[in-house]
């Protein structure tokens, strides 16, 4: 597809693909790498750091990178992220967004008490803020006077919680469609996600049996009219999204895993299938 077909590209499309990309690049661990005798709940462990690439079709079209570590307290965790657009994307739309969530873990959840977002797109800078405490959301655009949205709904988690939550659940089965509540900037949702058939891909741990799942927002039309939104867990303990794809009005944008540590001391990095 033509790269003028870019500008023709809503911004608040392209900002839903980019966040989606950052909310499902969420650390792991595969069973192999954890001794037998250090038991881990399903999910993510401490100390994990994953890096992807993204890409436009088959253009370079950004980096991201996500850590997942303990914080103050027993069961809390703060993530920290870093996403940014490379090449021609870059000049045509430039990207460098940081985020940062605070929370704690009970049972399979996790809910976040913080989380910010600081978001660099062209010559704008949007910042949100949402504290679970206050029940609110403060959104600023560059040094404008800031707009709070409150009574935000007390069981709503910011969107790398919510897919940490996905990647707890105990048991993924083929048909299966799991619920779970949804902060999207000063926006709640519903995030639907349903497990679709088991596949096989390659990530840097070799190839691996995942299962591609399918994430939907009730009472949005952001992927309804513009595409599908598809990604790949791997088939274990972790699940581990190993692939990330957003299918839109400009083509496909995409999300693959190219390097890991898992904070226990094993790493690995993605090669060249032979």
């Amino acid at each position: 597809m033509a790269l003028s077909s870019l500008k023709r590209f809503q911004l608040s499309e392209l900002r839903f693909a980019w966040l989606v990309m950052v909310c499902v690049i969420i650390t792991a661990l595969l069973p192999s790498l954890v001794r037998a005798e250090e038991a881990h709940p399903p999910g993510p462990a401490f100390g994990e750091r994953l890096t992807y690439s993204i890409r436009w079709g088959v253009m370079p079209a950004g980096a991201a990178v996500m850590n997942f570590l303990p914080y103050d307290g027993p069961g809390a965790y703060t993530i920290q992220a870093h996403v940014e657009s490379i090449g021609m994307v870059a000049m045509m739309h430039p990207v460098d967004d940081h985020l940062k969530t605070i929370g704690y873990r009970q049972g399979g959840r996790l809910f976040s008490t913080m989380f910010k977002k600081d978001q660099r797109e062209r010559n704008r800078i949007t910042r949100y803020r949402f504290e679970r405490n206050r029940k609110q959301v403060v959104r600023r655009v560059d040094k404008k006077k800031p707009l709070t949205i409150s009574n935000i709904p007390y069981e709503i988690s910011d969107p790398f919680s919510t897919f940490y939550t996905l990647r707890s659940h105990p048991e993924f089965k083929e048909g299966e469609t799991i619920t779970i509540p949804y902060l999207d900037g000063e926006k709640t949702y519903k995030a639907i996600i349903k497990v679709g058939k088991e596949e096989r891909l390659y990530t840097p741990m070799g190839y691996r049996d995942v299962f591609a799942v399918y994430p939907t927002l009730e009472s949005s039309d952001k992927f309804k009219e513009h595409g599908k939104l598809v990604i790949w867990l791997s088939k274990d303990e972790r699940r581990l999204p190993v692939k990330v794809e957003a299918h839109v009005s400009i083509g496909t944008l995409a999300a693959d895993l190219v390097e890991y540590e898992d904070g226990l001391g094993g790493k690995g990095k993605i090669v060249a299938q032979e």
